[in-house]
């Protein structure tokens, strides 16, 4: 038996992972990354848009 979960639910718990990625994102330091800070900010740039894309999809 397959249980339903309602797409507002499903959108909620997807805006807040891709929040708390880019909250991780960006309190590490470039210098534990070890990566670019030009690479950084299009992560965290990709990261706002995929969740303003996740959370207007349903409307």
């Amino acid at each position: 038996m397959t249980r339903r979960v309602r797409p507002v639910v499903v959108r909620q718990r997807i805006t807040e992972r891709l929040e708390r990625e880019r909250a991780r994102m960006e309190s590490c330091p470039d210098e534990e990354l070890l990566v670019s800070p030009v690479w950084r900010q299009g992560y965290l740039a990709g990261l706002r848009i995929a969740r303003v894309i996740v959370r207007e999809g349903g409307e």
